[in-house]
């Protein structure tokens, strides 16, 4: 954290305290909301749109530029509820808004696959699905994803983004409220291009970024609906019509950005919309299940996928290439998901349970014992490292050998996809040597090529 940041933590007492260090954000969805000088009622209103959300699955990061009307402290208090997916920074001294920008970004927020969201403190989303919306195009393979928003007391924008013409004379509208993207096309953007002459560009510093991004960007997307309430608090008068066209004409004189898509490393967890452009005929595609209940059914042992989770299992199947063949743990809620995905998919339903597939739970009461004795991370270094000599977990080895063999063998002539539990994804990925974090998203995982099981199988078997 840099030293002009203050971290703010919220006590149990409600008392808030300063925090030396933050700890990073890796949420799949992370809202970035920043301001100075909030009228409460509007603070209010943006934390209201985002609690209300009906999708859950998010955290924020809440930057207040040094306000100094002295409401921040108790609005800030009243989100307590929420306090373990919020972080929360004051500034000793006004930044302007693209630096705080940037270090929420770049610094708070760790995983280059997260979507962020960009909310100004003063607005608010219209709908309580508005995050479901979104999510639904990023599950579809789409990274920048947009819609239009409802300026107060006008109308609802009608403007079309046309992300082809980022320096157009109109830049594309690629300005529009609602804003969000993968994190990794704004960490490529240069530093240099948010400031001029040196200094951070405060007037219509939203093309700083939108316009490299659009460039950047594989396959974006406006949702049509208005999605976000937008209440300028500048006045739109000449002068700051003459400071926006500045920045719009400086934009347009830099160079372009290039389209990016992010290099395909073998075995590294991605989220299930990323997986989608990835993933072709003759691949194996290996996933973690849906989104699961919270508790488990009254009728069952074991816990299902909720009905959010069938929702998004199907979409994400009728996304991907045909599936001749799924393969699940004996858990119910892998083959729930892989249901759901078939019926997206087209049907002709094939599904394999094997056990193979949730190895470390072979033992189950050992298992828990040494995951909360060690944690995934290091029970997953330590099996790899054959530094279980009990016989507490099978040999990595073998079971690596087993299960690649196995794979082989189902996907001769087949499109295959493996559907298992998160720390089996982990498990798998440190077949290859890189898994790196135990956040397993739902529905993610990875793609392999026949030939690159073939590679790594005849590498462990000469090991």
């Amino acid at each position: 954290m840099r030293s002009d940041y203050i971290l703010l933590e919220i006590k149990n007492n409600l008392t808030l305290v300063d925090r030396p260090e933050v700890s990073g954000r890796n949420e799949d969805y992370i809202f970035v909301i920043c301001g100075r000088n909030v009228p409460a009622e509007c603070y209010m209103r943006c934390w209201e749109s985002l609690d209300k959300l009906r999708c859950g699955r998010w955290g924020a990061v809440i930057i207040d530029d040094a306000s100094d009307n002295g409401y921040i402290d108790p609005l800030i208090r009243s989100t307590a509820g929420r306090r373990k997916r919020v972080t929360y920074i004051r500034n000793e001294c006004r930044k302007t808004m693209l630096p705080n920008l940037v270090h929420a970004i770049k610094d708070v927020c760790t995983n280059p696959n997260s979507v962020i969201i960009t909310l100004d403190m003063d607005d608010a989303l219209l709908n309580r699905d508005a995050l479901c919306m979104v999510r639904n195009e990023y599950l579809r393979g789409h990274d920048v994803v947009s819609s239009t928003s409802l300026k107060k007391g006008v109308r609802i924008l009608p403007y079309e983004i046309d992300y082809n013409d980022a320096r157009g004379e109109k830049v594309g509208d690629v300005w529009m409220h609602l804003r969000s993207f993968r994190k990794y096309l704004f960490d490529r953007i240069d530093e240099n291009d948010f400031k001029e002459n040196g200094h951070w560009i405060e007037i219509f510093n939203e093309l700083t970024f939108m316009i490299p991004i659009s460039e950047m960007s594989s396959d974006p997307i406006q949702i049509k609906a208005p999605l976000y309430l937008w209440e300028p608090r500048t006045k739109d008068d000449d002068s700051h019509r003459a400071a926006d066209l500045h920045t719009i004409s400086l934009m347009r004189l830099r160079n372009p950005y290039g389209e990016y898509r992010v290099p395909k490393v073998l075995g590294e967890i991605r989220p299930p919309g990323m997986l989608v452009n990835e993933f072709s005929k003759g691949d194996v595609l290996i996933i973690r299940h849906a989104e699961k209940e919270d508790r488990q059914d009254y009728l069952s042992t074991e816990r299902g996928i909720t009905e959010r989770g069938e929702r998004e299992s199907e979409l994400f199947g009728s996304c991907l290439e045909h599936i001749d063949l799924f393969v699940c743990s004996e858990i119910r809620r892998t083959s729930e998901t892989a249901y759901c995905m078939n019926k997206g998919n087209g049907g002709g339903f094939n599904l394999m349970i094997d056990p193979l597939f949730n190895a470390l739970r072979y033992d189950y009461s050992k298992w828990c014992e040494l995951k909360d004795k060690y944690g995934y991370l290091e029970i997953l270094r330590m099996w790899r490292d054959n530094e279980f000599k009990n016989g507490e977990l099978p040999d990595f080895r073998t079971y690596s050998v087993s299960f690649l063999e196995k794979l082989l063998k189902l996907s001769e002539g087949k499109t295959v996809c493996v559907v298992t539990h998160d720390h089996m994804i982990c498990v798998l990925s440190s077949i290859f040597k890189v898994c790196k974090s135990s956040n397993v998203p739902y529905m993610g995982g990875f793609v392999l090529k026949r030939d690159e099981i073939v590679k790594t199988l005849n590498q462990m078997k000469t090991q």
